[in-house]
């Protein structure tokens, strides 16, 4: 499997927010620790019987900080779990869009190994995935291999593209 420009635009990003959440996690573990000190320095001074008011005011605006960034960091790997999830339906979803696209391949490589002369051509614009005709269709083809492409109309040779949903017969 290779990774796609998507793909790897996706992971850079990821890598880049998961930096970043680091960096804020680095900042809140030396506020913690900035906070444990004055918790002992304020057990400290009542012991002493000194006065604690600035010490309670400066743990408490510490306090708020680190909650700040627990919050911050929360929200940040919520939105990045979400992203990577969707990325990874995205790539799911490409996978079996390429994977049926060859599948329906080896069919058509099949037809022209069993030597069938032509090939008919389905233009459907309501239709994502190419499909074998049923064996009405193909009959009434005039046994050309009767496989549906992909829209948007294809024309072949000097053939010219039909309207949506039309059937043409466009034998090599």
């Amino acid at each position: 499997m290779s990774m796609g420009i998507t793909q790897m635009s996706s992971l850079l990003s990821s890598q880049s927010t998961l930096k970043h959440i680091g960096t804020i996690n680095s900042a809140r573990t030396s506020l913690s620790g900035a906070a444990g000190v004055l918790v002992g320095e304020i057990k400290m001074d009542k012991l002493n019987k000194v006065c604690t008011a600035k010490k309670e005011e400066q743990l408490a605006e510490l306090e708020q900080k680190i909650d700040s960034a627990d919050e911050y960091m929360s929200g940040t790997m919520t939105e990045l779990n979400e992203r990577i999830a969707a990325d990874q339906e995205k790539i799911r979803a490409e996978e079996a869009e390429r994977e049926a696209l060859a599948d329906k391949a080896k069919t058509v490589d099949e037809a022209e190994k069993a030597g069938v002369s032509g090939v008919i051509i389905n233009v459907d614009a309501a239709t994502d995935i190419a499909e074998p005709l049923d064996a009405a269709e193909i009959s009434s083809a005039g046994k050309a291999a009767a496989f549906a492409v992909k829209s948007p109309p294809v024309s072949v040779s000097s053939v010219p593209a039909p309207p949506s949903g039309e059937v043409i017969d466009a034998r090599v």
